[in-house]
């Protein structure tokens, strides 16, 4: 790892109507450097990242490239000078290609530059996503793919070029541990050209293993740095949330191994012999106080399978939910019944962006809001009290743009 800066962030600043996501934040990554970025939902993580590739202009700050000053115009011209970024929220055009994406604003042309060489892109973009252990049509349009494919499809773009400083923020968010060993590889191939990589988790774990100095960020502002080794899982957090959680009483583990323990639950949710296009003859069972985990690589069905359960998507087989079997399954009737989802795509499938906070916390429990078949004020703004309490959402402004969040708030 060299000593020298590959891209230094002073004294940057950004604020949002209702909040000051940054205040007077520093950050220096060196060549050949992992540093990873960490702090909780809201703390100014993604807007730094932002800020530092194109997408927003500072309020207050500089950026200094190879010690020199640089001011990204656009994340065109971030690219060009050398600074990408792997986004939480996918920046992708679903009707283009693979191809075309990982391409977008710079395209491959032939001699006289008037005529794209599709051919080229195709073999590059194969070659791309090959270099991370990834094989797909690339010619086929990217809204064929879920989430994690499309995740893929983001990183391998960012590989393109001779790129100096590289962010990449939640990208194993909807990646299984293989895909997340195969992306690690990519990352120590990049220290090892001098890259320097800037790293966004909220998998702790993630950081001991690949980050060789880590910044913590609070309400905005840059708490410590330090060296990675120097953190265990349990300062991390005492700095990300400013106070020492290991006071906090232990919660009682029960052993769902003990002989007769687990049957003895009630059923919650049962699915049988879940069948369609993507899925055969899937079963499980889920008991009262369980946590059920599904788990596979990139393309196994995990999405398609909560999918069909939900009733989004269209499969054979049965889903009994607390004795009672649901028939003719779609969402609207999964919600009646009790049965939520959260999907992967959550800016795609979950959220209208044009919409208040407010309303789209409400939309999929309007019942609550109404009094005689005409929504109440006052209860909506009590339901939605209740939620931005218990999940902790900021800043605490139901009326804002849900687009004005970032993207670990729109999980909550």
């Amino acid at each position: 790892m060299s000593m020298e800066t590959a891209v230094e962030l002073i004294d940057v600043s950004k604020a949002f109507p209702g909040v000051v996501a940054l205040d007077r934040v520093s950050l220096a990554v060196r060549k050949g450097e992992v540093h990873a970025l960490l702090g909780e939902n809201g703390a100014g993580k993604s807007t730094l990242l932002k800020i530092m590739s194109g997408v927003y202009r500072a309020d207050h700050g500089s950026i200094r490239l190879d010690s020199q000053p640089v001011q990204p115009g656009n994340p065109s011209h971030a690219r060009q000078l050398g600074i990408c970024l792997v986004h939480q929220e996918l920046q992708q055009v679903p009707e283009l290609t693979v191809a075309e994406n990982i391409f977008l604003a710079q395209e491959l042309h032939y001699p006289g530059g008037m005529v794209i060489n599709r051919a080229a892109s195709y073999r590059e973009s194969e070659r791309l996503l090959a270099r991370i252990g990834v094989s797909l049509d690339v010619r086929a349009r990217i809204r064929t793919f879920g989430i994690a494919e499309r995740q893929m499809i983001e990183i391998a773009k960012a590989l393109l070029g001779n790129a100096k400083v590289i962010a990449f923020d939640e990208p194993t968010s909807s990646l299984s541990t293989v895909e997340t060993e195969k992306l690690f590889q990519v990352i120590r191939e990049l220290k090892a050209k001098g890259v320097g990589i800037i790293y966004v988790s909220h998998r702790l774990e993630e950081i001991s293993v690949i980050a060789d100095t880590l910044s913590i960020l609070r309400d905005g502002r840059k708490i410590i740095s330090g060296a990675a080794a120097e953190f265990d899982q349990a300062r991390m957090v005492q700095f990300m949330v400013g106070r020492d959680l290991t006071a906090l009483p232990e919660l009682e583990v029960h052993d769902s191994e003990a002989p007769g323990t687990a049957d003895a639950r009630p059923e919650v949710l049962t699915a049988t012999a879940i069948t369609n296009a993507k899925l055969k003859d899937v079963s499980f069972t889920l008991r009262q106080g369980e946590i059920l985990g599904v788990a596979g690589l990139v393309g196994s069905g995990r999405t398609e399978l909560m999918r069909a359960i939900y009733g989004a998507d269209p499969a054979e087989g049965t889903v009994t939910l607390l004795g009672r079997k649901l028939t003719a399954r779609s969402p609207q009737k999964s919600i009646r019944n009790g049965l939520g989802l959260i999907p992967e795509d959550r800016k795609g499938q979950s959220i209208l962006r044009l919409m208040s906070v407010k309303t789209n916390i409400i939309m999929a429990s309007i019942g609550k809001a109404e009094r005689c078949g005409i929504l109440s004020g006052k209860r909506m703004a009590e339901a939605v009290r209740t939620y931005f309490d218990r999940m902790n959402i900021r800043p605490k402004n139901p009326e804002m743009p849900i687009a004005n969040l970032s993207g670990e708030e729109l999980r909550h």
